[in-house]
């Protein structure tokens, strides 16, 4: 995590030292530091659109009175986005689907692995800390799907996830 939050304060501190360019650049693409897991690709469509696609990695480890756990996921997702205003303080519209596997381990206990998709919808802003970076925050509803699996049986699970929220840091070029 320190690692994480290291490269973060490394990434803000070099690209913020393009502040003095060109207002003028175009911004036709972008790539996303997201939540301090994820890498998006971002490709901008025209003023007020926006899709992009990413990849999210967890690791998990929890010590308890229950025992010791452990575990990754991986998720993969698709969005769009539209564009409210288009300024240094942009507001947006967020739309996106994720579809994520998970796989756990218990000690003293059966491992259980676990397949999900969500849909989300935020409302967010966007900071442009310079011409080509910037930093954002949305908040929304998710509806989750998902089917677990362990030496015990079969689960399926939906459930709706009221507010969630992200932060990401992009680079625009």
């Amino acid at each position: 995590m320190q690692f994480k939050a290291a490269s973060l304060g490394f990434i803000i501190f070099v690209f913020s030292l393009t502040a003095i360019a060109d207002e003028s650049n175009q911004k036709n693409y972008g790539v996303s530091f997201d939540s301090f897991n994820g890498l998006y690709i971002r490709k901008v469509l025209n003023e007020s659109a926006m899709i992009y696609a990413g990849i999210d990695l967890n690791n998990t480890q929890t010590s308890d009175s229950f025992g010791n756990s452990s575990g990754n996921s991986y998720s993969a997702s698709i969005g769009a986005r539209h564009y409210i205003t288009s300024n240094q303080l942009s507001k947006f519209i967020n739309l996106e689907l994720l579809r994520g596997y998970s796989r756990f381990s218990y000690t003293g206990s059966d491992d259980s692995q676990a397949t999900g998709t969500s849909a989300n919808v935020s409302y967010g802003i966007e900071y442009f800390i310079s011409p080509n970076v910037s930093i954002e925050g949305k908040a929304g509803i998710s509806m989750h799907w998902s089917e677990s699996s362990s030496a015990s049986g079969t689960n399926l699970h939906r459930s709706t996830s009221f507010p969630t929220t992200n932060i990401a840091i992009t680079y625009y070029w």
